[in-house]
Parts: structure tokens; C-alpha cells; sequence
């Protein structure tokens, strides 16, 4: 933990207990993470919607609860915020219509599941094995993904000719692969916690991403991915450029940019955007949704009512904002908005403090990769948007007090659930 900064001052003052999970925790964390990409495939007839994501995803909790010094350790100041915005959402879910009632309270218990598992995964993933483990597990199965999909076994073709995966909208496809594509290029890309097998993987993984990401046809996956590749180009807090890894960027954006050159249906996407500003109707959108925050800017209108309201406004029955901001914002107000937006600036400030930390730039590029696609998809209600702020979160961890981390092969066996 050589370079990273000691104030012994300031870990006296903030010393927590820290204890190796037990086995059987890590491995769920970690096939729960696998089956993350996987979460549309039911498992079987008579399950209804129930997923092998699911199914691991409460036995990591659950195991989760019989190791709470390990997994319920104070949360940092961002998970207080994201629970003041649910309990605004609850108050002002109680005064809304009856029909709204059974969306209201699914929706408040899938929240409150991803806020436990915000704060579950930020404390185990001070463990700096863990969380390498965490990302290179992800990274793989973006990857088992991906191949799949290309090969034709869960292929789904769309309008446009674009590509996704069976069950999946083409753009959280695309998100996903590219977050599991920037989980192994800054594994590959940190010299003090990967090897040379985690390096060549992900340089031979990034060609089969990189052509199922584009084929998607998400032009706010790819260029969000883009802007997060230029943050990994620096090192440190400065904005000093590491060459090596510079030139290896630079070759993989060059590859990417070629891939859609050469897929037409995909090119003539981008040209429509940058010739003529096309959005795919989410210009009227969000034109709309601007429109109903200025009519009601302090309690917004409502868990779900705001939904049905921007249908009306849009013609359509319904209307997702497709953007987590506009969400948020005709949902709850300002009231609900403000404390859920602190918390996201909070996890932002957490990622930009990390970079001097164990994983360099690579939290800073994946928060800002989800904040960035925010501005046009939903994603709030997905695990993956969770974790990736989970892992800024204790990457902050490692920069301010490195002795709370204890570096490990494998997890302790002696230790109890």
C-alpha cells in the first residue's frame, strides 16, 4: 500500500472493525455479480419473473445479515441521502390515487433492496481482493454475454438492424457491456493489483465487446464509453498522461470508431445525430418533462402519477423520461430531488478522491460513465447502476484510511457467518 497517504491521526479518530468475509459471502457476491447481465432469463416455467440474479441476490443478503460487523458497518454519508429521497417518496406516495398503490409499494421495496445492497457491497468492497475478484467476475460475464449473443444463441435483432441480447433493450445491453468492457481494461491497465493472465484477457475480450457494443447501435453507450476512455488515460490526481496506456486507448478507440464505419446501419444512426440532431424522440421528451417540473418544481407529481401524466403529454399511455435526473425530478420534486442528487455528488467526490488511490481512475470512469448515460436512460433501478457506486464509494475507503484493508488470497476460512 506503498504511496498511498497516512494520517495516523485520522485513522485513530475513524478506526472500524474490519473482518475477512466468510467464504460462502464472497462466493454469492460474486455469482450474484456474474448473473448480473443475465437478469432477464427466468429460471424456468412455474417461477414466474424470477431470475438466477435474484435467487443469488438474496442469498448474498441473506448470508450478508449473518456477518454484520463485516456488512452493516456505518454507511458513508451518500446512503443517508439516497434514504432521505425514499422517504420523501414514501410520504408523498401515501397521498397519491389508489390505482397508483401496488406500483408505489413494488417500486419502494426494489429501492430499498438496492439500498441495502449499496451499502452491503461499499463495506466489502474496501477489500481490495474482493473487489479485483468483484470486477474480473463482472468483466467475465459481459463477456460469456457478448459471445452469445454474437454467436447467435440469445441474438435478438430490433428496428434498425440493431442488436441486443434476448429480454434486454438494446441500450442497458450496451451499457452493460461497456461498464464490464472498462471493468477489465483498468484492471488490465493498473500495475499494482493485476498479472499478466487478468491483462491478456481483457486485451482479447475487448474486440468481442467492443463489436457487440456497437452493433447494439447505443450511441450514448459508445460515447459515454469514449469519455470514459480518456479519464483512464490519466494517472493520478494530476493530469498527467500515462503514455503506455494512452497509446493502448487510443488503438482501442481507433478499432471502435473503424467497427462503426464499417457497420451501415450504425453509421447512418450517428450521422442523423450529428447532421440533424436526432435523438430518437427523446428531444420531445424531455422537452415535455421540462415542462411538468416547471408546473410543480417542489413536490413534483408523484410516485408513478408522474409517469402516466408525461404518457398523456407525449401520447402514449405511459412514458418513461428516459433519464434518471428528469425521473427523479417529476417524481418526488425538489423535496426528494435535492438529497438524491447530494448523494450522487457525494459518491462523485468519493471516485475523484480515489484516483491517487489502489484503483487509479478506473471508479471515476465508471461513475462517470453511468452519470453520463443517465442523462438519457433510466438506469437507477438496475443492480449494476448500485454497485458501480458502491465501488467509488470504498475505492475513497482505500485513499483515506488503507489501514482498514486487509489484503488477501482468499477469503478466511476461519472466520464464522
Amino acid at each position: 500500500m506503498s504511496g498511498l497517504p497516512n494520517n495516523n491521526s485520522f485513522q485513530h479518530q475513524n478506526r472500524i472493525l474490519v473482518r475477512d468475509a466468510h467464504p460462502f459471502l464472497c462466493f454469492a457476491f460474486y455469482v450474484f455479480i456474474f448473473f448480473i447481465p443475465f437478469e432477464t432469463l427466468n429460471i424456468g416455467p412455474g417461477f414466474g419473473n424470477f431470475t438466477l440474479s435474484k435467487l443469488f441476490g438474496f442469498i448474498f443478503l441473506g448470508l450478508a445479515c449473518l456477518q454484520p460487523r463485516v456488512c452493516f458497518q456505518p454507511p458513508k454519508p451518500a446512503f443517508f441521502y439516497f434514504a432521505v429521497y425514499l422517504l420523501v417518496y414514501v410520504i408523498l406516495g401515501m397521498i397519491q390515487e389508489e390505482r397508483f398503490e401496488r406500483s408505489i409499494i413494488l417500486y419502494f421495496v426494489t429501492f430499498l433492496q438496492l439500498l441495502v445492497l449499496f451499502w452491503v457491497s461499499q463495506n466489502l468492497m474496501i477489500n481490495e481482493g474482493i473487489t479485483k475478484r468483484a470486477l474480473l467476475i463482472f468483466g467475465i460475464s459481459c463477456f460469456c454475454l457478448a459471445l452469445l449473443v454474437l454467436s447467435g444463441v440469445l441474438r435478438t435483432e430490433i428496428a434498425q438492424n440493431r442488436v441486443t441480447a434476448a429480454g434486454l433493450n438494446a441500450n442497458s445491453y450496451a451499457a452493460l457491456l461497456s461498464l464490464g468492457l472498462l471493468a477489465l481494461i483498468g484492471l488490465a491497465g493498473n500495475q499494482r493489483i493485476t498479472n499478466y493472465k487478468i491483462r491478456g484477457f481483457a486485451w482479447f475480450s475487448f474486440s468481442v465487446l467492443a463489436v457487440a457494443i456497437v452493433q447494439s447501435g447505443s450511441r450514448s453507450s459508445m460515447a459515454a464509453l469514449l469519455v470514459a476512455f480518456c479519464v483512464l488515460m490519466f494517472k493520478g490526481r494530476g493530469l498527467k498522461v500515462n503514455p503506455k496506456v494512452l497509446l493502448v486507448l487510443l488503438l482501442a478507440i481507433g478499432f471502435i470508431v473503424a467497427v462503426i464505419y464499417q457497420s451501415e446501419a450504425v453509421r447512418v444512426r450517428w450521422e442523423r445525430t450529428i447532421m440533424e440532431g436526432g435523438t430518437s424522440g427523446r428531444g420531445k421528451i424531455h422537452s415535455r418533462a421540462m415542462d411538468m417540473f416547471v408546473e410543480k418544481p417542489l413536490q413534483g407529481w408523484g410516485p408513478t402519477k408522474h409517469y402516466f401524466e408525461l404518457g398523456s403529454r407525449v401520447g402514449k399511455p405511459t412514458r418513461d423520461p428516459h433519464s434518471i435526473y428528469f425521473w427523479v425530478l417529476l417524481e418526488v420534486g425538489l423535496l426528494g430531488a435535492i438529497p438524491f442528487f447530494v448523494g450522487l455528488a457525494l459518491v462523485f467526490r468519493g471516485a475523484w478522491k480515489a484516483r491517487s488511490g489502489v484503483y487509479g481512475q478506473q471508479p471515476l470512469a465508471m461513475l462517470l460513465f453511468i452519470l453520463l448515460i443517465s442523462f438519457h436512460h433510466s438506469y437507477h433501478q438496475g443492480k449494476v447502476f448500485w454497485l458501480v457506486l458502491a465501488y467509488a464509494v470504498a475505492s475513497e475507503s482505500l485513499v483515506r484510511s488503507p489501514e482498514r484493508v486487509k489484503r488477501f488470497s482468499k477469503p478466511s476460512v476461519a472466520a464464522s457467518p
